[in-house]
């Protein structure tokens, strides 16, 4: 009886091998399921292996979650005393960034510092109506890019040119490009 389940076991995982073996792989979005092509991301003209089936190239633009692009392109976790749930703080060309995504909230760190004293004395404290205004990036819909009707809390889904806009803004000489046809997004840092 064992012997019988280990082969037919056996057998499934064989078939199984061989038919993904077999499949071609996905050139084109495929329309009906709404999943993208993975997105090939470039720095400074060197191809990066990273996960980048949650990048979203459109014909008019590239929507990027916030996190993984700043992490793919040489980003850090850094120590601070703001990391806590939710929040993380990043160190990117010497800077220090506080990243809050449920708040939408993309600052400098000294910044940060500043706003929550700031809240602080107003007798305030961290929230969306009190974030409103703040931060390096604008307030987009807080929404996954492929179901409009899915909220994503867990990251902050931006736009090519007002990411680097936001880079450019906190000192940060970056340009950042992209291709519908080729899915490629291109980074250029000094």
């Amino acid at each position: 009886m064992k012997r019988s389940i280990a082969f037919f076991v056996g057998m499934v995982l064989l078939l199984t091998a061989v038919s993904c073996a077999n499949e071609e792989p996905r050139t084109e979005p495929l329309e009906k399921d709404n999943v993208p092509v993975d997105v090939t991301l470039v720095l400074n003209g060197d191809t990066l292996d990273v996960y980048t089936m949650h990048y979203h190239v459109r014909e008019d633009r590239v929507e990027i979650p916030l996190s993984a692009f700043l992490q793919s392109i040489g980003a850090e976790y850094a120590d601070s005393p703001y990391n806590a749930y939710g929040t993380q703080c990043y160190v990117f060309q010497n800077r220090r960034y506080v990243f809050v995504p449920d708040m939408h909230l993309f600052m400098l760190e000294h910044e940060y510092t500043a706003f929550l004293k700031e809240l602080e004395e107003a007798g305030q404290s961290l929230s969306r109506e009190t974030t409103a205004d703040r931060g390096l990036l604008p307030k987009t819909e807080r929404t996954f890019p492929l179901y409009e009707d899915v909220v994503e809390w867990a990251e902050i889904w931006v736009d090519s040119i007002s990411l680097m806009n936001a880079l450019r803004q906190s000192g940060v000489d970056i340009t950042v490009d992209y291709s519908y046809s080729t899915k490629t997004i291109a980074v250029t840092l000094p």
